[in-house]
C-alpha cells in the first residue's frame, strides 16, 4: 500500500473492474528497464520515500499531467 507524502488511495467499486486500487499524488521519478520509480507529491530526498513497482505486478500506470488534473487528484 502507498500511502504519505501526498498520495492518496481510492477503492474502485465499479463492478467487473480488473482493478482494486486507484493511487493519484505520485509523482514519475525514474523508469530503468522494468521497474518504475515513483514518488509522493510532497517527497524531498531529506524526508520521503521512494516506491518501485515491477512490470507485471498486475498493476497498470497512467501518466496525466497539467495542473487542472494535479489540483483535483487527492482530498
Amino acid at each position: 500500500m502507498i500511502r504519505g507524502g501526498g498520495s492518496c488511495i481510492f477503492q474502485i467499486t465499479t463492478k467487473g473492474s480488473a482493478y482494486r486500487y486507484r493511487y493519484a499524488g505520485l509523482r514519475l521519478f525514474y523508469i530503468s528497464g522494468d521497474r518504475t520509480f515513483l514518488v509522493p507529491r510532497y517527497w524531498s530526498p531529506g524526508a520521503g520515500t521512494l516506491f518501485v513497482l515491477q512490470e507485471g505486478d498486475g498493476h497498470r500506470i497512467e501518466y496525466v499531467s497539467g495542473y487542472g488534473y494535479r489540483a483535483h487528484e487527492c482530498p
